[in-house]
Parts: C-alpha cells; structure tokens; sequence
C-alpha cells in the first residue's frame, strides 16, 4: 500500500510542477512587467506629389488583380 501511495505522490508532483512553475515564473516577473499607459503623439505622413509617383513605377492596385485558387481557405469555402 506504500508503494502505491508513492507513486501517486510522484504522479501528483509531475502533475502540479508546470502549474507551480508559471505561478512563481508570473509572480517574480520572469516573463516582464505590464507597459506603462503611452501617449499619442502627432505624426505628418510625408506627402506624395505627381514627381514622387512618376519617379517610382510601383502602383498598388486592389480589386481585379486580387486572385483566389483553389488552395486558398476563403476560395475553397465558398466554392470559387
């Protein structure tokens, strides 16, 4: 009956270690401290004119040229 009572309390602590672990890794800030509130400050995005967007021919377009296949999940879903 000993013996079954060992091994109970070894399956015990190998159960609870992990728990006691995160408890004292949380308690003792071992993961980091929560972020102190921040401030919204004011930024000016640099303005693009007609020269900047001649200059470089990279456009980004949205719409038609968006393309599904098969594979992807929300194509696949609805039957595209």
């Amino acid at each position: 009956m000993l013996g079954y009572l060992k091994i109970a309390f070894k399956g015990l602590a190998w159960l609870l270690a992990p728990f006691l672990i995160l408890f004292f890794a949380l308690f003792f800030d071992f993961f980091g401290k929560h972020q102190e509130k921040g401030t919204i400050e004011e930024f000016k995005a640099l303005s693009l004119n007609q020269s900047t967007l001649q200059e470089d021919n990279k456009m980004i377009l949205f719409g038609d040229l968006h393309v599904h296949t098969e594979n992807s999940f929300d194509a696949y879903t609805f039957g595209t």
